[in-house]
């Protein structure tokens, strides 16, 4: 079973909940090398030992709870762990999600409607 090291959870604590934030700091990143995809822990639980981060590259992309069972951890060497020494905006590692962000506040704000199509985008 894996487990991380106090350095670690100290980061979770210090930085304390994110889950309602728009841009929260990733502490940890998850490579799953066999499937390419990537677990962005931005939250911590040592109770129950579950993760809170954006999961990239999976069948569900997008922000959710996830353990170390969900991580396939019988299988660590198919596991790349980056601890962020210095913990990353998520937008830093995935650009994209800053504009979804924006988007979605500028559609609840002003009623906007997007589409993925440039040519089919009202504004």
């Amino acid at each position: 079973m894996m487990h991380l090291d106090s350095k670690t959870l100290d980061q979770f604590n210090a930085i304390g909940p994110q889950k309602e934030k728009d841009n929260p700091l990733v502490v940890v990143t998850f490579a799953i090398n066999r499937e390419g995809a990537y677990y962005y822990a931005t939250d911590y639980d040592p109770n129950s030992q579950t993760f809170f981060g954006y999961i990239r590259g999976s069948e569900c992309d997008g922000y959710q709870h996830f353990g170390f069972s969900k991580l396939k951890i019988e299988e660590l060497r198919e596991i790349s762990t980056y601890v962020h020494r210095e913990p990353q905006p998520i937008q830093t590692l995935i650009p994209e999600l800053a504009c979804t962000n924006r988007a979605k506040k500028l559609q609840s704000i002003r009623g906007i409607s997007f589409s993925r199509n440039l040519k089919d985008r009202t504004v």
